[in-house]
């Protein structure tokens, strides 16, 4: 359904999603406000450098004891994660895409998201998505980042 009523994305190379993370200052959501733009160009970088594709990883671990951001959105609007994912492994050229969840709720809502998108794990798969399940505490997602 999310795909019929916003359609699918346009594709974008690496470094045109780098200039428009960068153009519109997205940053990520934790408490240093990295830049995207960065984490994108490093990321590419280094996977030339090492002459290997990058693998894309959503963060989707609660790293605030009190807040359940993550869980939210994941259970109501995973397919928005999705988007995101698919672009940036599109652009990076990735072959993997790991999304980290700490709760069973999320897992399902991204494991259900995935099978909707037709994305599974399997060797033939041009991409291969997976949801990782972390334990809950506060250091999760700084080990999954």
């Amino acid at each position: 359904m999310h795909l019929k009523v916003h359609g699918p994305l346009e594709p974008l190379g690496g470094e045109q999603l780098a200039q428009l993370a960068e153009r519109i200052n997205l940053r990520g959501r934790g408490g240093a406000g990295f830049p995207f733009h960065k984490k994108l160009r490093s990321v590419a970088e280094t996977a030339i450098k090492r002459g290997v594709r990058p693998v894309v990883v959503v963060n989707g671990s609660e790293d605030e004891p009190a807040c359940r951001k993550d869980t939210v959105l994941i259970n109501r609007a995973p397919h928005l994660i999705l988007d995101g994912a698919l672009l940036c492994a599109e652009a990076m050229g990735a072959r993997t895409l790991v999304v980290g969840v700490t709760r069973e709720s999320t897992q399902r809502s991204m494991e259900a998201a995935l099978a909707e998108r037709g994305l599974n794990n399997g060797r033939r798969s041009a991409l291969r998505a997976r949801v990782q399940r972390n334990p809950v505490r506060m250091v999760t997602g700084a080990a999954a980042s």
